[in-house]
């Protein structure tokens, strides 16, 4: 098996998850196929969703959204709420605080598995 994904702990999951069409259709940040680890039981899974995923896949940098973009709009809007999270990589300081994170990034990310 070459890879089973992505691992991540977005924080605040609402703000990726399900997003509406119109969010999506021409956007510079894409979706993926999310499959939460509570859905996963006696070798089966249910239940995935679409999710926001502002990176290139298999990259470890998340991708620059232009401010034109639906899903930089999107963001902007919980600017204060992703910029408080708490990163792993940094030993959990909030991400404003780590040079060059960008607010809309997943605090916890492990591209392709």
């Amino acid at each position: 098996m070459k890879s089973i994904g992505n691992l991540t702990k977005m924080i605040q999951d609402d703000i990726y998850l399900e997003p509406p069409r119109w969010l999506v259709d021409g956007s510079e940040c894409r979706t993926i196929v999310l499959l939460e680890g509570e859905y996963v039981r006696d070798y089966s899974a249910t239940a995935p969703e679409f999710a926001l995923y502002p990176y290139e896949p298999g990259a470890a940098l998340p991708n620059e959204l232009s401010r034109d973009a639906h899903a930089f709009h999107h963001f902007w809007g919980y600017r204060p709420l992703l910029w408080s999270r708490r990163s792993r990589a940094s030993k959990f300081a909030p991400l404003h605080t780590i040079s060059g994170s960008k607010f809309y990034e997943y605090p916890f990310y492990g591209s392709d598995r």
